[in-house]
């Protein structure tokens, strides 16, 4: 018989303080993901470096190309 939460045993002697492991040393605080996401890649919804007139470029030119493909 073992502990699942440290492995321990007769044979090697109990961890003091078992109890009090919850076995993944997280904080206690509670998460919050928006906070996270806008922390790490930043408010913006467009990828970085990249133009709205270029977005407008590219949408102007595939319709091109489609009106080609269709003719």
């Amino acid at each position: 018989m073992a502990c699942p939460e440290c492995g321990a045993d007769h044979n090697s002697g109990w961890k003091e303080g078992a109890e009090l492991y919850d076995g993944l040393d997280l904080p206690s605080e509670e998460f919050n993901y928006e906070e996270f996401s806008e922390r790490e890649f930043g408010s913006r919804l467009s990828p970085a470096g990249v133009k709205r007139i270029w977005w407008i470029t590219a949408a102007v030119l595939i319709a091109a190309l489609i009106c080609l493909y269709l003719r």
